[in-house]
């Protein structure tokens, strides 16, 4: 444990968390990416966005449109997809990335819950958000990465514990099982988004 390291720790929560109040196993996966410390963590491949990559790594992978040609900067379709992205992307409070350059957070939503009561939520390479069922960030990426294997399930559940980071649910099955429908689910809201934005540009919505 470094001065260094701590003071990491504290930015962590300050600039990319946004509160002192950080959950455990959130807490454990920043600890473990910034020192470097083996956990399960490094089989799920799964790290904390550090303070001093956030902006650029967001800039690359949400905000940032530098891949887009002029003409399709141009293109009304991918404007209306542009704004609909960013306002949804603002609702979130992201914190970690895995190694197929997927982000995942804690969905504030239009109210601006606390993050002990916003939901996981993934924002994948196609540029899709996904609500991820599971009390906690590591529930639900276990029970993803554990697809269709309890007994890999049980063996991070109980790794984890050793680290006091505790899941509610038995199984993979019972995580996905726990899923419950949100009115305000981040994918519909980037829908509605996108269709009034092409609306306003005197395109069709589509279904």
């Amino acid at each position: 444990m470094t001065v260094n390291s701590l003071e990491t720790l504290a930015r962590f929560k300050h600039e990319v968390l946004g509160t002192e109040n950080i959950p455990r196993d959130l807490e454990v996966l920043a600890w473990a990416t910034i020192t470097d410390a083996g956990t399960p963590f490094d089989e799920l491949a799964l790290f904390a966005i550090l303070p001093d990559e956030k902006d650029e790594l967001l800039n690359e992978l949400v905000f940032g449109h530098d891949y887009l040609s002029e003409d399709e900067l141009a293109n009304p379709d991918i404007q209306a997809n542009i704004v609909a992205i960013e306002q949804v992307a603002r609702m979130i409070t992201f914190v970690a990335k895995d190694d197929d350059s997927n982000i995942y957070g804690y969905w504030r939503g239009k109210s601006g819950r606390a993050i002990e009561d916003s939901p996981i939520v993934q924002y994948d390479t196609e540029g899709q958000f996904n609500i991820m069922p599971g009390a906690s960030l590591t529930e639900a990426f276990c029970a993803s990465y554990c697809f269709e294997d309890d007994e890999l399930f049980e063996e991070m559940k109980e790794q984890f514990a050793d680290l006091d980071v505790y899941f509610v649910c038995d199984s993979w099955q019972d995580v996905y099982d726990s899923e419950t429908e949100l009115e305000d689910d981040p994918s519909e809201l980037h829908s509605e988004i996108y269709n009034a934005e092409r609306v306003k540009k005197g395109l069709p919505p589509i279904e």
